[in-house]
């Protein structure tokens, strides 16, 4: 059975049940990395007026992203870099503004332009990847967190995420190896708990689908998908009334799954 992963979108992360349910919303650990203010990037201080100028209309867009107005944050950004054309965080901070706004091809330009300005951008190969893997595109997906993982090989949801990637291609394997690396760096990451169980469910089994999902659920209480995902487990295993019990917390936790 087809699941969301969750890296995504979670974004996340890919359909489910016998008809597809949307993808739940981006989890927070899914998402771009943060966008960079101008004194957080690893880059001598300003000298220049004109640099420092670019340097404030960073840190407005970074404060418009931290109230998600992405389209206010994707001016102050494209000012930022008329005035300095060669700030890799601020190609890269828009491209995760327009990662928002869902417009993928311009994320995938500020983020390839980042990259060239700073060829071990690591942060900007996983946003390309999530871009790619939301067009449908994972074999580039794939590649951009193999090299982000390259530059980072601790980043636990670079490891997820292309997770998310191989699993969405069919190679439920690999998918499974990755969400196992992420949760050995990160034991704590109940996203990728929950996207092994979604791996090991469509290899049909089901059980250690259900351990995953209830680690996920462990770790994070509230884990509203993880409830329908293990309601879902229960069900393919006959265990009628756990499922019911799991789909009904789904529900008071705001998930609505649309197979059930």
């Amino acid at each position: 059975m087809k699941r969301l992963l969750v890296c995504l979108l979670l974004v996340g992360v890919v359909g489910c049940g016998t008809s597809p349910s949307p993808e739940p919303p981006l989890a927070q650990d899914d998402r771009p990395k943060p966008p960079r203010a101008q004194n957080e990037s690893p880059k001598p201080p300003p000298v220049d007026t004109d640099v420092e100028k670019a340097g404030t209309e960073l840190n407005k867009g970074v404060d418009f992203a931290a109230r998600e107005d992405w389209a206010a944050a994707v001016a102050d950004y494209t000012e930022a870099i008329r005035i300095d054309p060669d700030d890799a965080d601020a190609y890269y901070n828009r491209g995760e503004a327009y990662f928002y706004l869902e417009e993928y091809d311009k994320s995938i330009s500020d983020c390839t332009e980042a990259i060239r300005i700073k060829p071990d951008y690591a942060e900007a190969y996983d946003t390309r990847g999530l871009a790619y893997r939301l067009k449908g595109e994972s074999d580039k997906a794939i590649a951009d967190y193999t090299e982000a993982i390259r530059i980072d090989p601790d980043d636990a949801l670079a490891y997820n995420n292309r997770g998310n990637a191989y699993n969405k291609a069919g190679q439920y394997d690999k998918a499974i190896a990755d969400y196992t690396e992420a949760i050995r760096i990160k034991p704590d990451l109940a996203l990728a708990y929950n996207n092994r169980g979604n791996a090991y469910d469509e290899l049909g089994q089901s059980d250690k689908a259900i351990a995953d999902y209830t680690e996920a659920i462990r770790i994070k209480p509230d884990y509203a998908v993880g409830y329908s995902y293990r309601g879902r487990a229960h069900r393919e295993l006959g265990n009628l009334v756990k499922a019911k019990a799991d789909f009904a917390r789904a529900k008071e936790l705001g998930y609505e799954p649309d197979d059930e």
